[in-house]
């Protein structure tokens, strides 16, 4: 008898051990759980971050457009894509533009005209072009489009529509209505042969052509 009731005793040792065993481990499990969570909330919160900081890098604070790498990293990636696709009819438009006497209308009426010009500037284009156009500031007054999948003639158009956007409509500068006007150059990523250009070089062919599109006095 005496032999069963330790023996007893014993066992419920046992299980109240094992017991607190499973509890533990619960425990333990909860808290690795609990970690392994928090770890993917921060991975997520640091890819968040990581999304915003390289918007933000590539963004024009003023105009919420791309800034100059954001316009030149999509160029780049455009003209990319175009040498994958050997077709001749693949091809797409870039304008360059800048709007004509900024720097006057900054010197007279000050920057902070000048920014609310720039931002009527932005929303005036953005109102002739499509979702699928990219749309960047290069600096200072001169922006930057790609046209995807349009020819001379097209962009052609876009570029009439533009300046006709600009007449439509005055911006006020304290007590003066300013008209705006705009000199753009149009260049395209393929020779006439087909052959696919170098982005850097059609940038500087759109400046070009922006430059022979100034009125003459200016």
């Amino acid at each position: 008898m005496a032999e069963r009731m330790a023996e007893r005793r014993k066992c419920d040792g046992c299980r109240s051990k094992i017991s607190l065993l499973e509890r533990e481990i619960r425990r333990l499990t909860n808290l690795l759980i609990e970690s392994r969570d928090r770890f993917e909330e921060l991975v997520i919160e640091s890819d968040e971050r990581f999304k915003v900081a390289l918007e933000t890098a590539r963004s024009d604070s003023l105009t919420g457009l791309l800034n100059r790498r954001g316009g030149e990293e999509a160029l780049s990636r455009y003209f990319s894509i175009l040498k994958r696709t050997p077709t001749k009819r693949n091809n797409f438009a870039i304008l360059y533009l800048d709007l004509d006497r900024f720097k006057g209308i900054n010197d007279t009426y000050g920057h902070s005209i000048g920014d609310e010009v720039l931002k009527f500037f932005t929303s005036k284009v953005s109102g002739v072009l499509r979702e699928s156009d990219i749309f960047a500031r290069m600096g200072g007054d001169e922006f930057l489009i790609i046209l995807p999948g349009c020819g001379t003639a097209r962009a052609e158009i876009v570029k009439k529509k533009i300046k006709k956007s600009l007449t439509e409509q005055q911006i006020r500068a304290g007590e003066t209505m300013l008209s705006l006007s705009t000199s753009i150059g149009i260049a395209m990523a393929r020779t006439i042969s087909g052959n696919v250009r170098h982005w850097s070089r059609v940038l500087k062919m759109a400046d070009k052509s922006m430059y022979e599109d100034k009125p003459k006095k200016e």
